[in-house]
């Protein structure tokens, strides 16, 4: 009995050691880290030459080469990317993804390497009168927000009177909006501001605050502990010697890198 205890007892401690390992010691095997992005420009979006870029792709692109391996990308709608990653079909996903206690009760995150917030924006079909979060909650306006997302479960109880209107990508809330389909749009702060951007001046950010703060992580298996403990070590790193920090001034405080975007 006494060794048949003492047996479980080391299959149990030895357990997560080897599955903490698995993922890591697959990676360097197979020489390459496969990574789940969704196309949320400027985080992932389609250049001219039909190649994946943006934020997140150059990020990923930095991780693998300071893990001395090469990378893959494989391209999902935001609410797949996760079954995916659950799925084994990647190994973390790299998506700008918010960090909510729904995520992190399936999922590790890393620790955050953006900062962001939730706001909303008004279209062309909009009034100026709208002008605080009251004001959008009513039954006659329809908001626009990406399913799955923290911006939409953010519309959900905030604009509970209003109209949600879901759509799977962020040009297809964007397109509503630029059509008079929706009202206003709700999502992150930095895609909004891109958004007003690019639209010419029929797009305002009518908030002063943002509806709520959040962090984004990277997000991996509950078993990738090798790697969560890379990734919080290299965000440690990158932020140090200041590459985190220019590729965000780059993609969210300029739009020189749009000039290669194909509009999704």
């Amino acid at each position: 009995m006494k060794l048949l205890m003492k047996l479980l007892l080391a299959i149990w401690f030895a357990a997560p050691v080897m599955a903490s390992a698995d993922v890591y010691d697959d990676i360097q095997e197979r020489e390459q880290l496969i990574v789940g992005v969704s196309v949320f420009a400027p985080w992932t979006y389609t250049d001219r030459n039909g190649e994946l870029a943006g934020h997140e792709i150059d990020i990923a692109r930095r991780i693998a080469e300071d893990l001395g391996v090469g990378v893959r990308f494989e391209l999902y709608n935001f609410e797949e990317v996760f079954d995916a990653l659950a799925n084994d079909e990647i190994d973390m996903i790299a998506a700008g993804v918010a960090m909510t206690a729904e995520r992190a009760r399936r999922f590790h995150f890393s620790i955050p390497y953006f900062s962001t917030g939730v706001t909303i924006a008004t279209g062309p079909s909009a009034t100026g009168e709208l002008t605080g979060i009251a004001d959008f909650n009513s039954p006659e306006l329809t908001i626009a927000v990406v399913e799955d997302t923290l911006a939409a479960r953010v519309a959900a109880e905030q604009l509970a009177d209003a109209n949600i209107s879901r759509f799977s990508t962020a040009s297809g809330a964007e397109g509503a909006v630029m059509t008079g389909r929706a009202d206003a749009y709700v999502a992150s702060v930095p895609e909004l501001r891109i958004f007003a951007l690019r639209s010419g001046g029929t797009v305002a950010l009518p908030l002063d605050e943002p509806m709520v703060s959040s962090v984004a992580g990277f997000v991996l298996r509950n078993d990738e502990e090798r790697l969560l403990h890379f990734l919080n070590s290299w965000v440690h790193m990158r932020e140090a010697d200041g590459y985190l920090e220019d590729r965000h001034r780059f993609y969210f405080d300029t739009l020189d890198w749009a000039v290669d975007m194909v509009q999704q």
